[in-house]
């Protein structure tokens, strides 16, 4: 039983100090959970933020110091139910927050505004054991300064987009943080593409440049920069304001001076052409302040006076003015500057050589509108020569009024009538003469009409407002009218005026005369009606030639075509010589009627140019094929130069110029040679004909383009022509404005010019042969199984025309109109293989109407030609049109056959 309770015993003994031990343990942790709240307790009084803790039902089981202080004013709220204390605070962001955070076991974080207390609070949520604990602060005084930055900021920002400067912003890597708005426009180029970018990445092309080399200095040295560049980006002279940041940065203003600086240059320009202008003038220039201190004196000044420019300045200037005028000068100068007149006063000068001259002195005030000063510019003008010309004019004043007697003197002894006028018109002088003549004796006219009752009724408005006009203008006034006497009789006078003038050039007086013309007129209109009678006399001679030309070329005609015809009867050499003898006459009686209608139209105007564009060339070719051979038959030497333009003229009119040049140098050059030559000059060409003949001897060139006028021909030998050949050249070349020119030397031959326009165009010259064709006369039996209808109104010509076909073996029909020819051809059902018809028929019809007739009879284009007495440009204009053939009569067989056969050629 010992042991039991022994063990017992110890049992209890043992359990009893391990309760005592497990107290101690227990107190020990009691006093380190003690120790450790009530550290947690200070840290938590000693933290800047206030912190309270809230059990599940929102009461308040803790609060530091500052939580006290924010949420109590340092009372004590533990134990109170935190929505109790503040009810305001229910349904806001607090109390959804806080809800949320005790729901969702979650920690939050979060800024509100506590209404309450009316703060902002940033607060830190942690759930906890008992519930939720709570670390905030109050951040109102932050958001303020913070909103208060922002505002600032936004300030700045606008302040920045409203400048007129452009600016930029830079970091230390060149990044551009900020673009203002006259920034981009300036860079062309959206603030969003530019931000955050580098400004050397973007305009890799001004690395280095002078404007880069500025900015890296201002960020190395933080010293601000301003200067003038011409920037690489814009291309345009750029103002730079650069200003260093705290971090490396930099705030760079600019803007665009290229305006300014072209302004800061005009105005350099202007006041340099200022300063030229001055130095150019010959016044002496000066400026000067109100008290008469001078701050410029132009070198005029400086070179006239001698002085030093250090000392003419302010007052010294003065030291120049003559002692006898300085205290009037300064007295005028007082009263001006007081009434702010224009100074305008004259004084004396010295020069450098010590003399003195007169000099207008003259100055204006001027306001400066900046700074309010007033400044006088002035100018000294030399006038001594006008001083001395005072005397000098007083002189001649009185030196003029003795002229002026002795010029009245001469006046009255003139046979003119001889008036003189002021300047404005007013007559006052009249000589004796036209007292004489008037019986007028009064000087100044009223105001009444200009020599009324001298003038005619239907003159006097008319040269009176003629005199006024040249009165007003200052042009010489002439005029012709009557005037009468004084016994009341009219007579011509040739009246003049003439201003005079002083050596400005202004009207002093007027100096008129009226000159009795009246036996002048007369013996010229007597002239006139003479002349007018000759020509009326001429062109009654050449309208008679020309419209006789018609009536004279038929009956030759004829003959032409009936010698013709004869060939084939005359048998034996006698009948023969007197047949070709026969021909000869007829061909010389050809070549007068000709020249003489040709000269007859070109009177009668009836000859119309139709001017084109054609080579020279081929004009020329056609002119030596047909006279080369016959220069070349006397022994001759033919040459023609080579011609490549083309000229503008009428190809017929100047090949009967030319041609008429070439027959006469063949018919007066015995031995030598001809030559045709072309020269081109200023837009024309020049045609020369050059003999080696007899020449012309000076005393005949004036009259050679006359009518009829010969050299070496005194018995007027008819084989030699009219000597009209050169008349109807000189009438030709007036009528195409072709001036024809001559030069000879007696023994050695002539020259003559033809100058001619050249043409626009550009053709080749046709072959000769084509243009030509043959010319060879049609041998007997040619035209054996042709048929040829002729159409004419002469009897005569028809017959001539019949026997001379029927020679050369043609079967021919005749007859008067186109009506009966049409007939006849229907009757023999037979087409024509050529139509000749003369172009002015009877009833009014042509020949042209005829020859259509009789082609839509056989619906075929028979070669046709007119054969025609008429001289008019209608019937070649109607040939030209349908593409007839034409000839002029009298025609030779000759020339027929050959017309016959270009026309009959196509048809081969």
């Amino acid at each position: 039983g010992a042991l039991a309770v022994a063990a017992l015993l110890a049992w209890v003994l043992a359990r009893s100090h391990a309760r005592r031990e497990e107290a101690e343990r227990r107190a020990r942790v009691a006093e380190a959970a003690a120790e450790a709240d009530r550290r947690s307790h200070a840290i938590l009084e000693s933290t800047t933020d206030g912190v309270y803790e809230l059990d599940r039902s929102w009461r308040i089981v803790f609060m530091n110091g500052r939580a006290r202080g924010l949420m109590g004013g340092r009372s004590d709220l533990t134990g109170y139910r935190l929505w109790d204390i503040f009810p305001d605070a229910m349904g806001t962001v607090l109390w959804d927050r806080l809800h949320t955070a005790m729901k969702d076991r979650r920690p939050d974080e979060f800024e509100a505004y506590f209404a309450p207390l009316g703060v902002w609070l940033f607060l830190r949520v942690f759930p906890s054991a008992a519930g939720l604990a709570v670390y905030f602060q109050d951040i109102s005084k932050r958001l303020l300064a913070e909103r208060a930055l922002e505002r600032a900021v936004e300030q700045a920002n606008q302040i920045l987009e409203s400048i007129g400067d452009a600016f930029y912003a830079i970091d230390r890597d060149w990044r551009i943080t900020y673009v203002n708005k006259r920034a981009q426009e300036m860079f062309g180029r959206p603030r969003e593409e530019m931000i955050g970018h580098s400004l050397l990445d973007m305009f890799p092309h001004v690395a280095g440049n002078t404007v880069i080399r500025a900015f890296e200095a201002a960020m190395a040295d933080q010293q601000p920069r301003e200067f003038e560049a011409l920037s690489g980006i814009f291309e345009r002279w750029t103002m730079f304001n650069v200003y260093p940041q705290a971090g490396g940065g930099l705030s760079i203003y600019f803007r665009d001076v290229s305006a300014h600086r072209a302004a800061e240059a005009a105005l350099r320009a202007s006041e340099q052409r200022y300063r030229t202008l001055l130095e150019a003038l010959p016044q002496m220039v000066w400026t000067c302040r109100a008290d008469g201190c001078c701050d410029f004196l132009s070198r005029q000044w400086l070179s006239y006076t001698g002085q030093m420019e250090e000392t003419a300045r302010g007052y010294g200037w003065a030291e120049a003015i003559h002692p006898g005028d300085r205290e009037r000068l300064l007295a005028v100068w007082m009263q001006t500057v007081e009434q702010r007149t224009v100074y305008d006063t004259e004084a004396r000068i010295r020069g450098a050589d010590g003399t003195y001259r007169w000099f207008k002195q003259r100055a204006l005030p001027i306001t400066d509108p900046e700074s309010g000063e007033e400044r006088w510019f002035g100018t000294s003008t030399d006038i001594t020569d006008i001083f001395e010309a005072r005397d000098a004019m007083q002189a001649a004043k009185e030196e003029a009024e003795e002229v002026g007697l002795r010029f009245r003197t001469l006046a009255d002894s003139i046979p003119q009538l001889a008036w003189m006028a002021r300047p404005d018109g007013r007559i006052f002088w009249y000589n004796r003469r036209w007292h004489d003549y008037t019986g007028m004796e009064s000087a100044d006219t009223p105001a009444g009409p200009l020599w009324a009752g001298i003038l005619p009724p239907d003159h006097a408005e008319r040269v009176t407002a003629s005199l006024q006009r040249s009165f007003g203008t200052g042009e010489p006034w002439e005029d012709t009218f009557p005037m009468a006497g004084r016994d009341g009789a009219f007579r011509w006078f040739l009246s003049r005026a003439l201003p005079v003038r002083d050596c400005d050039g202004a009207i002093v007086l007027w100096f008129g005369t009226n000159t009795d013309v009246t036996d002048r007129l007369e013996a010229e209109d007597a002239l006139r009606r003479a002349k007018e009678e000759a020509e009326r006399a001429a062109l009654s001679k050449s309208k008679f030639l020309a419209s006789a030309s018609h009536d004279l070329r038929q009956p030759m005609q004829s003959l032409f075509l009936f010698s013709g015809a004869l060939h084939g009867h005359v048998q034996g050499e006698k009948g023969m010589r007197a047949l070709r003898h026969l021909e000869n006459g007829l061909d010389a009686l050809k070549g007068l009627l000709d020249s003489l209608l040709d000269v007859s139209r070109l009177d009668a105007g009836v000859v119309k140019p139709t001017l084109e564009d054609f080579p020279v060339a081929l004009l020329l070719d056609h002119i030596a094929a047909g006279y080369a051979p016959a220069a070349r038959g006397k022994g001759l030497d033919w040459t023609m130069e080579g011609c490549p333009h083309n000229i503008r003229s009428d190809r017929v009119l100047l090949g009967r110029m030319i041609r008429n040049l070439v027959e006469n140098a063949i018919r007066y050059t015995e031995q030598g040679g001809i030559s045709i030559t072309c020269v081109t000059a200023g837009g024309r060409m020049r045609i020369v004909v050059t003999d080696t003949g007899i020449g012309i001897p000076g005393e005949h060139l004036p009259r050679i383009f006359e009518e009829f006028h010969q050299v070496g021909n005194p018995e007027r030998d008819r084989s030699q022509g009219l000597g009209l050949g050169l008349a109807i050249v000189q009438r030709i070349g007036q009528l195409l404005d072709h001036p024809v020119t001559v030069r000879s030397t007696p023994g050695e031959g002539s020259v003559f010019t033809i100058e001619v326009p050249l043409g626009e165009t550009s053709r080749p010259a046709e072959p000769l042969q084509a243009a030509l064709g043959p010319a060879a006369a049609v041998a007997a039996g040619e035209g054996a199984e042709r048929l040829a209808m002729v159409v004419d109104d002469d009897a005569i010509v028809l017959l001539g025309l019949q026997a001379i076909l029927r020679e050369w073996g043609y079967e021919v029909l005749i007859a008067g109109s186109g009506e009966q020819a049409v007939d006849k051809l229907r009757t023999v059902n037979r087409k024509p293989d050529i139509i000749i018809a003369d172009y002015r028929l009877r009833e009014g019809k042509v020949g042209t109407d005829a020859i259509l007739d009789i082609r839509r009879l056989f619906d075929a284009d028979i070669p046709a030609i007119i054969v025609t007495g008429e001289t008019g440009p209608e019937c070649q204009r109607d040939a030209v049109r349908h593409g007839f053939g034409l000839m002029h009569k009298p025609v030779t067989p000759r020339q027929l056959a050959g017309a016959m056969e270009r026309s009959l050629q196509p048809a081969e």
